[in-house]
């Protein structure tokens, strides 16, 4: 754990006394603040000044006030002084952490004697008490793409969890300050919630460096196990955090690869969807206390199609609002490092760890056959440490340099499986003048099967990497934001906000790289003639198996491969934002926004960058053009509704949407027992009795049908979005042109 850096800022922070006299003092006067102990962001700060003379005369009538000059960064931070008592006070919440310079000015009413001190307040991030809730199912044994459902050990989809929970690890004990405060917590979800371990049963454990070291092997001895059930880890992890930690920010990474499929469901319709579980339990407070803390929901997610990726995106933006990221079919495992880093950079937001950039490839073969790669990061002043994660399997980081000078013996080193990573805090003990601003070179060796066989030899291909440098920088504080909630039609509207110290940073180039599906991917899957096998201990719906067998096709992967569309964000003075907009949400699936920023002034080159994910969903569902059917079962009598879902836009919703069907029917007291997912976008929905009175289907909570239910096969018989043909405006418009030709055939014959 790395605290002697903050013990020596600690120890030396507050007070750089520049004293001088001014006019008028009588004596000899000193101003001492009563402490000099940082606070944290959110958390309610006092601090009494004094002043002692050697004339009682100068502590008469006593005037305390900030520096004009340092007005403003006093106002960000909420701080004020006492004019009459000397007591700084102040709540620096939402501000960010950093060292905070005020001028204090004492003027004595009695003899008109001024004097000031620099005061420095160091305000650290707020604490976090962190919960990871992973997905332990069958499904994490498959390959990252879903092709071989039993991946050789090193590329399951588990193994990718485990190099993605490690470099956090690292990140947390190598480069981002923790403090006493900082928790963390595990729990694990399959068919059940199995329990995490002795130490972490109880509830949330200090971060420090053995407990990180035990959350890393805790990881790394576990594996796939059986079904899904989302809801069951979510609740359980909101437990063992709830309350918590007095004045901890509360924050839950959730990941899973799959659609749940076991235990106490989240809810995917009505009021409480996305917010609660079926059988009512909170998914971010607690169930009994209303005004008990909140957790914020972070989500990762790997399924791409079906209602998986939507479900998690919603979980995310109802609870929090938090982080959601999603994995592609081009992804490979070193995705979850990437995710998983680019979760905490937001969830330690006060802390500032921020992306210089993310690089993928392969390893080069370099004149001795060996696999090897060669970064260059460029960073910037301000910044008061780095850390450089290679994922990859069987490779290293050999050479670290700046200004010529090899470091790679010097800086602290961490690996686990599937990883590496490198820290380096400034001032560096051995080299103490080593400043972090300019060009670093890494590079690294990879090896395709066992270290010290080359790339030749191997007979394989190069191996595959991710590189990536975060930076600590308390001056430049960068957040993105876009909107959320997208169908087939929207535009998305991409922003970032830049502040350097309080004042925004109207200079730099802000890019966001939108990346969107080829083409719809539930369209295809439901479209697609393919035989699939259902693989055994992890049950999961057919789009699931289809896309496993769709992805082994050459020209599928054609049709779903990302289309890049770059999108400059310009400075907006009135919202003090960059902003941008990209109309061409004409496909749905999973997007992606990878935002670049670029300055070069003073504080030297800086370089950040950040990737979100969203959907956008199916337009809407036209029930008309459905094939909406009612049979009855002949067992029970109950009723069955048959429909294929189909948009407006003429694609199928598809296969995984079953869980998300809803129907609210209290009149009638209809309900849906079951539901069936036939593979080809079709459902039926096998219902508690027959369709009677008025009811609501939803499908991932947008209204499909809204009328009587006997109506229903008549495409929409209330205020839904389906319906037939009387619900076309072209139906109308062509109509009346129909009316039209006839009144003015009828007037020509009738001159």
């Amino acid at each position: 754990m790395k605290n002697s850096r903050l013990r020596m800022k600690m120890f030396f922070i507050s007070t750089l006394f520049a004293l001088f006299s001014l006019t008028g003092f009588a004596g000899t006067i000193t101003i001492t603040p009563g402490s000099t102990n940082p606070t944290s962001v959110g958390a309610v700060y006092q601090n009494a000044f004094s002043v002692t003379s050697t004339d009682p005369n100068d502590l008469l009538q006593p005037q305390w006030k900030i520096d004009p000059v340092d007005q403003p960064t006093a106002d960000y931070y909420k701080i004020t002084i006492g004019p009459a008592t000397g007591l700084m006070t102040g709540n620096p919440y939402p501000a960010h952490s950093g060292d905070v310079p005020l001028h204090i000015i004492y003027t004595s009413g009695s003899t008109s004697g001024t004097q000031e001190i620099l005061f420095t307040l160091t305000i650290l991030r707020m604490p976090v008490d962190l919960v990871l809730v992973l997905d332990k199912s069958g499904s994490m044994s498959s390959s990252y793409d879903g092709t071989n459902p039993f991946a050789p050990a090193g590329h399951r989809r588990w193994d990718g969890l485990v190099t993605g929970v490690g470099v956090i690890a690292s990140l947390l004990s190598g480069t981002v300050p923790t403090y006493p405060a900082d928790k963390i917590g595990l729990r694990y979800f399959q068919s059940n919630v199995p329990p995490a371990g002795s130490i972490y049963n109880g509830g949330v454990i200090p971060i420090t460096g053995p407990n990180l070291d035990s959350l890393t092997a805790n990881v790394s001895r576990n594996g796939p196990g059986t079904n899904t059930a989302l809801g069951d880890g979510i609740v359980e992890g909101r437990k063992i955090q709830l309350p918590g930690t007095a004045g901890n920010r509360k924050a839950m990474i959730v990941f899973s690869d799959g659609l749940q499929n076991s235990g106490d469901l989240v809810q995917t319709s009505g009021g409480d969807a996305y917010k609660k579980t079926v059988a009512g339990h909170n998914l971010s407070k607690d169930d009994m206390v209303s005004d008990t803390a909140v957790t914020t929901i972070n989500t990762i997610c790997l399924n791409i199609s079906g209602d998986n990726p939507a479900t998690m995106e919603a979980i995310a933006d109802n609870n929090g609002p938090g982080e959601y990221t999603n994995g592609s079919a081009f992804d490979n495992n070193t995705f979850t490092t990437t995710s998983f880093l680019g979760t905490m950079q937001s969830i330690l937001s006060g802390s500032s760890p921020q992306y210089i950039d993310v690089r993928s490839g392969q390893f080069k073969a370099d004149s001795g056959k060996q696999a090897y790669l060669k970064d260059t990061f460029t960073v910037n002043k301000s910044v008061s440490s780095l850390f450089v994660a290679l994922a990859a399997l069987n490779a290293r980081i050999t050479s670290v340099v700046k200004d010529g000078q090899e470091l790679i013996q010097y800086i602290k080193k961490s690996s686990g499986p599937g990883y590496q990573a490198i820290s380096v805090s400034f001032p560096m003990s051995y080299f103490p003048a080593l400043k972090p601003e300019g060009q670093w070179i890494i590079t690294a060796t990879g090896n395709v099967t066992t270290p010290g066989i080359a790339v030749a030899a191997a007979g394989a291909a190069s191996p595959d990497y991710t590189i990536s440098m975060t930076v600590e920088d308390h001056l430049n504080h960068i957040s993105y934001s876009l909107n959320r909630g997208l169908k087939v039609g929207d535009t998305l509207h991409a922003a970032a906000s830049i502040i350097r110290n309080i004042s925004p940073l109207t200079t730099a180039t802000v890019q966001a790289l939108v990346i969107k599906p080829g083409d719809d991917i539930n369209d295809l899957i439901a479209r697609a003639d393919v035989k699939y096998t259902v693989t055994p201990g992890d049950s999961s719906t057919p789009n699931v198996y289809k896309l496993a067998e769709l992805l082994k096709d050459s020209a599928f992967l054609t049709k779903i491969k990302g289309l890049n569309r770059l999108v400059s964000l310009t400075y907006d003075p009135g919202t003090k934002t960059y902003t941008g907009s990209y109309p061409e949400l004409d496909i749905a699936g999973v997007y992606r926004v990878i935002y670049t920023v670029s300055n070069n002034d003073t504080n030297g080159i800086i370089n950040r960058y950040y990737l979100k994910s969203f959907n956008v969903r199916f337009k809407d569902v036209d029930l008309g053009a459905s094939g909406v059917s009612v049979t009855i079962d002949s067992l029970t009598r109950n009723a069955i509704i048959i429909f294929r879902p189909v948009s407006s836009t003429g694609k199928y919703i598809g296969s995984g949407w079953g869980s998300s069907i809803g129907l609210q029917a209290q009149t009638a007291g209809l309900k849906i027992v079951s539901v069936e997912d036939l593979g080809d976008g079709s459902y039926k929905l096998h219902l508690s009795g027959p369709l009677s009175g008025d009811g609501v289907l939803t499908i991932a909570n947008d209204t499909v049908y809204s009328g009587n239910l006997g109506d229903i096969t008549k495409g929409n018989g209330g205020s839904g979005t389906g319906g037939g043909l009387f619900h076309h405006w072209w139906f109308w418009l062509l109509l009346l042109l129909v009316l039209l030709l006839i009144i003015w055939g009828l007037r020509k014959k009738n001159p």
